[in-house]
């Protein structure tokens, strides 16, 4: 569990601290976190695998129609350039490999075959609450010029994976209802020591999927379903219904992005 705690200052003045009284810190985008382990946790197993030595490529995307857009692919080391994979695009991509070890996540996936060798294509958040809150403008500009750009440079099957936390989920989901054939991964951030991370994996699992092979959406768990339908009673109907397989994103439960 990672908390803080809400000081208000004799003038009036509120702020938020880490515990004192606790050491065991984490660190995320907005600063340091109290952590404390609850009975029963103990860390996900793919902490303990060594992943896949990967390459990481700067891509750039220089004026595009919302501004710069800072692009980073991570790849397999051994993944020749011209060499078609997978391909996931993750919002807040810096973010999720810094705080959330996503790309640790993959590459131990990749090293214990339960994920297939893929590029993850890190998006700079840029002007996150602009271009993030449904902006058709952003929108139009990674469809029309960042994700080209990207494919251009590392060939890419015709399926997408969009991984988005929060906000970054939201707009995530906006951009799948743009794109043909960009999976859907319904994505809560866990609360606890739930095997979410190969809930990514199961995208390319027959047995834990719906739709055709190609797409292979994955189900939610009933908590992500109540979770969702809470949030968004549209976003469940798109998991649900199969003619929608091959249209979406991936959405957080807030966390730490907001």
């Amino acid at each position: 569990m990672e908390y803080l705690f809400a000081v208000r200052d004799a003038d009036g003045g509120e702020r938020t601290v880490v515990d004192p009284t606790n050491p065991a810190r984490v660190a995320g985008a907005s600063g340091d976190h109290s952590v404390r382990e609850l009975p029963g946790y103990s860390p996900p197993r793919w902490l303990q695998v060594s992943p896949v030595p990967s390459t990481c490529s700067p891509l750039p995307v220089i004026g595009t129609a919302v501004d710069d857009v800072d692009v980073t692919v991570r790849a397999p080391a051994h993944a020749e350039p011209a060499e078609t994979l997978p391909l996931i695009v993750a919002h807040d991509g810096p973010e999720l490999s810094s705080y959330a070890a996503l790309d640790r996540l993959v590459g131990a996936g990749i090293a214990t075959d339960e994920l297939p060798r893929m590029r993850l294509a890190l998006l700079g958040p840029g002007k996150r609450d602009v271009w993030y809150s449904a902006n058709a403008d952003y929108a139009r500009a990674l469809v029309a010029e960042v994700l080209p750009t990207v494919r251009a440079a590392q060939p890419a099957t015709a399926d997408m994976v969009g991984l988005g936390a929060s906000l970054g989920g939201l707009a995530m989901l906006r951009l799948g209802l743009k794109i043909p054939r960009m999976v859907l991964v319904p994505y809560k951030k866990p609360v606890d020591n739930v095997r979410w991370p190969y809930t990514l994996g199961a995208t390319t699992s027959p047995s834990t999927s719906t739709g055709s092979p190609r797409t292979s959406v994955t189900r939610c768990t009933h908590e992500q379903e109540r979770f969702m339908a809470q949030r968004s009673p549209r976003l469940v109907r798109v998991v649900r219904c199969p003619s929608r397989a091959r249209v979406g994103a991936a959405t957080g439960s807030g966390g730490r992005w907001g």
